[in-house]
């Protein structure tokens, strides 16, 4: 058999990632979009689409694109493809936490937390939970010094920020006073009354 046929023989019977995730878009979409959808339509359309982690693109009737949450994941190939959430859940992999996520069998308030299987997570000691806020305060302080060293435009402080800072330095008893107010002014989002 020469190369050439060789060559067909094995397209043929193999997927590449693209064609896996437009075979598992393609269950989703419509029988007419299905009719007129083309591996190669795809594979034009969707290739310049980015979709969100979880979702795949599909090509509509007039032949734009879209995303959609993923039916299905490729399998992982290994325990390494695991990930573990904020809520101590193991699952298959990135691709599959975040397809459960898109169709709302996770809630939003979950997030990826590291790779790998969840680890059991021992309570935390009473000197430790005694200790947390004052650690709390210090590291909102380091990263608001980390910060002021860098422009606005860049992700430092605003120049009202440095200037509280630099105020809250020099007077001792509020050295973590103001980190703490200007990290709780920023995670201050709804509504943002301060």
């Amino acid at each position: 058999m020469d190369e050439h046929l060789a060559r067909q023989a094995l397209d043929q019977l193999t997927f590449s990632r693209e064609e896996q995730i437009y075979n598992i878009a393609m269950e989703v979409a419509s029988d007419s979009t299905r009719q007129r959808a083309t591996a190669n339509d795809v594979t034009n359309v969707c290739s310049f689409y980015k979709c969100s982690e979880g979702k795949v693109c599909i090509v509509s009737e007039s032949n734009d694109p879209s995303c959609i949450c993923a039916e299905s994941c490729i399998p992982a190939e290994d325990e390494e493809s695991f990930v573990c959430s904020t809520q101590n859940v193991t699952y298959d992999s990135k691709c599959d936490f975040y397809r459960r996520k898109c169709i709302e069998e996770i809630p939003e308030s979950e997030d990826l937390h590291y790779f790998g299987e969840c680890r059991a997570l021992p309570p935390c000691a009473l000197s430790e939970l005694q200790e947390f806020p004052h650690r709390l305060r210090e590291w909102f302080s380091d990263v608001m010094i980390s910060l002021s060293n860098l422009d606005e435009h860049l992700g430092g402080l605003s120049a009202d920020d440095k200037l509280l800072l630099m105020n809250s330095r020099q007077a001792e008893r509020h050295r973590y006073a103001v980190p703490v107010q200007w990290k709780f002014r920023s995670l201050d989002r709804h509504p943002h009354d301060n």
